[in-house]
């Protein structure tokens, strides 16, 4: 079976929707561990990750949701140009090429998946119940990497359609 050749894909919100997929599975996350949690849990470690060095009530992991959805809604907004913060080599977003808005709303949205992944990894780094702390400290300096990374090549790229 062939698709028409008048219907296309929409492809205007699928990162909207599929931000807020992650955002409610972050939301379930949140709400698992705080279910698996003890009254407090550790929230600052040794650098070796052996010893908590400071607790806190668990209510923590579902700051640290909301703080991740915060974060993501304004993702979403600066991706569809809604703030006007945005500015990338000192170019204020209203005063780029359309070449430049796509690049910087691909930048937006990666840096929405990044902050949400970021966010449960802390969540499942201060209470192991999902997987092991190691896996997920690795998994999180992968992230912080990845974020670094796709930020500088953004900025580079964005300069140089300028």
């Amino acid at each position: 079976m062939s698709t028409p050749e008048n219907k296309q894909e929409n492809t205007k919100y699928r990162n909207d929707f599929l931000i807020l997929a992650l955002l409610v599975g972050l939301v379930m996350l949140a709400a698992h561990v705080y279910d698996l949690a003890p009254q407090t849990i550790p929230i600052h470690y040794e650098w070796n990750l052996s010893s908590p060095t400071a607790y806190g009530p668990k209510s923590t992991l579902m700051v640290l949701a909301v703080i991740g959805v915060c974060l993501s809604l304004l993702g979403i907004l600066a991706a569809h140009g809604k703030i006007s913060l945005i500015h990338v080599d000192r170019l204020p977003y209203s005063k780029m090429n359309e070449a430049q808005k796509a690049l910087t709303r691909k930048f937006m949205y990666r840096l929405t998946f990044h902050f949400i992944f970021l966010m449960a990894c802390v969540i499942m780094l201060l209470v192991p119940v999902v997987l092991p702390k190691m896996v997920v400290l690795i998994a999180f300096i992968l992230l912080l990497c990845s974020l670094v990374y796709g930020s500088v090549s953004i900025s580079f790229k964005i300069r140089k359609l300028g």
